[in-house]
């Protein structure tokens, strides 16, 4: 995993590498507070990398695989939506809470939906 710094100005390659614990197929990277969150679409994997610490932690299993699924931030908690399960796109959303360390079964999606993106935007 290679990361970048980004300025008003300038996208620029910070030098650092981190090597995962283990490969990964597909997956969904997010950003709370300097920790990245990568979770594994084809299994119920997630390991956090805290990059002032440079440490990885595995976290708890996501209750269903979401193979194509989205994954945003809001409010401090990871949403995981859709994705394939069984080879059909399914509605279920999981919801990551860092301060619980726990995943839930939030409100699903109304239309069942793969091979998406999901973006929070904060409008004011």
């Amino acid at each position: 995993m290679e990361c970048y710094m980004c300025s008003e100005d300038a996208v620029e390659y910070s030098v650092e590498q981190f090597l995962l614990p283990e490969s990964i197929q597909f997956a969904q990277i997010v950003v709370i507070n300097y920790i990245f969150y990568i979770i594994w679409e084809d299994s119920k994997k997630v390991i956090s990398l805290n990059l002032k610490k440079r440490t990885f932690c595995r976290l708890p299993d996501m209750f269903y695989r979401h193979i194509h699924g989205g994954a945003t931030v809001l409010n401090g908690k990871i949403y995981m939506t859709g994705g394939l399960q069984e080879n059909k796109p399914n509605r279920t959303t999981e919801c990551y809470d860092p301060n619980t360390g726990a995943w839930s079964i939030v409100r699903s999606v109304r239309h069942a939906r793969a091979a998406h993106g999901c973006v929070t935007i904060q409008m004011t």
